[in-house]
């Protein structure tokens, strides 16, 4: 995984890339920032998941429904912490359903089907 640094350095060589990219074919710059911003946005989802210990898979019909342009303020630039803030509550949900039930151990008391059973 990208640390943050790592990451926007990244970004800038992308950007930098892109510029050219338009330079030499014409593109609008608007559509080129957009998906740039798009993939800030899915850079920052995977990481939250990461964190959280889900694959991209196991919430891809989730992660399709979801606008990216609502984690883009005013001013243009991404918003990771809202990214974060959503994602992150997303994936500790997630992760919590499908722990595995917790197991007792012997000292533990009986409070099973099995306690019927001891009474008798």
């Amino acid at each position: 995984m990208f640390t943050d640094a790592e990451l926007a350095a990244w970004l800038v060589a992308e950007r930098d890339h892109r510029i050219t990219e338009l330079e030499h074919s014409g593109l609008e710059s608007s559509e080129v920032l957009d998906e740039l911003r798009a993939q800030i946005v899915d850079a920052a989802i995977t990481r939250q998941l990461d964190t959280a210990g889900l694959e991209p898979q196991s919430v891809a019909d989730l992660l399709a429904a979801l606008d990216h342009m609502k984690f883009v303020r005013s001013d243009g630039t991404v918003d990771v912490e809202r990214v974060e803030k959503a994602i992150g509550a997303l994936a500790r949900g997630a992760a919590v359903e499908n722990r595995p039930p917790p197991r007792s151990s012997d000292r533990a008391p009986n409070r099973g089907v099995g306690r019927y059973l001891e009474r008798t």
